[in-house]
């Protein structure tokens, strides 16, 4: 997915991803909770996303299973 948009849409951004919170699902698995910034080569914001990660013990790595990330809907002002 990350490719994707990064190759298209995106290209030539960057993107911060900030961990607010993990919580384990056994010993081998977690969900982690971020947040996630992209911005335009000028520095300028182009999204602010929350994104929730699935993690997979591997050894002693994490592996990223999946991750969905989603923006929350801003309603229009004045309403």
């Amino acid at each position: 997915m990350y490719t994707d948009y990064f190759g298209g849409m995106l290209q030539g951004t960057t993107t911060s991803i900030d961990v607010s919170q993990v919580r384990a699902i056994g010993s081998d698995f977690a969900v982690a909770d971020a947040e996630q910034t992209v911005f335009a080569a000028n520095g300028e914001v182009v999204l602010n996303l929350h994104v929730v990660n699935v993690l997979r013990r591997d050894r002693d790595d994490w592996r990223l299973l999946d991750s969905r990330p989603y923006a929350f809907s801003v309603p229009p002002q004045g309403q």
